[in-house]
């Protein structure tokens, strides 16, 4: 091409020059894009509060769907936790209760020696203290039952949370803190003992005089007159059927709350 068709130089064709072309060419495509005009509508204050209000009104009915909803299944896990303690709780409280019924078989049970010269509250110590040491082989019992079963520790702390309740289970897996959340008192001789029979998995008959028995052996090697009472109560434990018979019915009874 020539030289002298350089940009805005004349065109000869059409009369027109280059550059006058090329910008003939920008208008036509700006056009081409361009949208008629629209016009917007201002709200009022009466439709925008209008509207807003309903708005509002739909959240809130949402938010009160959610909290039903919410509130329900609460509801549905504090009644399925509550069902779950129910008969956990009734056997923490017949436990707790062993050591007064236990005293109360041993009174009714037991005879005292012909010319007994023991005053009255040294007898009164010793069915406290005998009827402490059943107690205790009894949930020692319990505890080899649960242990066996995976239950020491009660139902879980999350289903007391969902009932509304206090944590109440042993603080620790063992027969000391199990012993301790009945409220047996127990020292640590008579733990160890317990502990050797759950080991041996024993039946209940045979885990009540063989506690009995370690328990006269102990007090046997102790001097002092104060000890007739308590050693001739759990002779009587270990020599008679029938306040062993009894002592298991305790054990039997069912849980109430």
């Amino acid at each position: 091409m020539s030289s002298y068709y350089r940009y805005g130089a004349f065109d000869g064709n059409n009369g027109a020059t280059a550059s006058e072309m090329a910008q003939a060419r920008t208008d036509a495509q700006t056009e081409s894009i361009r949208r008629p005009a629209v016009k917007i509508n201002v709200m009022s204050d009466e439709e925008w509060n209008r509207r807003m209000e309903a708005g509002n009104k739909r959240r809130r009915q949402e938010e009160a769907k959610i909290e039903q909803e919410l509130a329900q299944k609460r509801a549905t896990a504090k009644e399925a936790a509550i069902r779950v303690l129910t008969p956990y709780l009734a056997m923490v409280k017949r436990q707790r209760e062993y050591q007064p019924q236990l005293v109360k078989k041993l009174k009714a049970y037991h005879e005292k020696p012909a010319g007994d010269k023991t005053p009255p509250n040294e007898w009164k110590e010793a069915y406290n203290e005998v009827g402490r040491l059943l107690t205790a082989a009894l949930v020692s019992f319990h505890f080899q039952s649960d242990k066996e079963h995976g239950v020491v520790q009660g139902p879980g702390e999350v289903k007391f949370y969902e009932a509304g309740m206090e944590r109440d289970m042993p603080e620790t897996p063992t027969l000391q803190a199990y012993l301790a959340h009945r409220h047996v008192p127990v020292n640590d001789d008579e733990v160890n003992y317990f502990e050797s029979l759950v080991e041996k998995k024993v039946d209940l008959p045979i885990f009540l005089v063989a506690a009995a028995e370690d328990n006269l052996g102990r007090i046997s090697k102790t001097e002092g007159t104060s000890l007739a009472a308590p050693k001739a109560l759990l002779e009587f434990v270990v020599e008679d059927e029938l306040i062993r018979e009894e002592v298991v019915e305790i054990f039997l009874e069912p849980e109430s709350l």
